[in-house]
């Protein structure tokens, strides 16, 4: 089983899960992320387009999807979204 990180993006402000395998990226894509290539591996981040005001309720939301997928998910406390 693999973790999902999900944080907020200090640089660009975006909320952004880390992490994970296809089984993950399911239900992230389920719970409104979109998957992005990155230079490192891809991401998931919440749309551009989603309000501030939504971008919380979102977060919690993508992580008890995980979690009752039998994934794993931590919300990084330094940087909650």
């Amino acid at each position: 089983m693999d973790y999902i990180t999900i944080t907020r993006n200090t640089r660009t402000g975006l909320v952004v899960a880390i992490g994970g395998d296809e089984q993950e990226a399911g239900v992230l894509q389920a719970a409104s992320f979109i998957p992005v290539p990155g230079p490192c591996g891809g991401y998931h981040r919440l749309p551009h387009h989603l309000p501030i005001a939504q971008q919380p309720s979102q977060s919690p939301a993508a992580s008890q999807a995980l979690l009752s997928a039998g994934c794993g998910a931590h919300h990084d406390p330094r940087r909650p979204p």
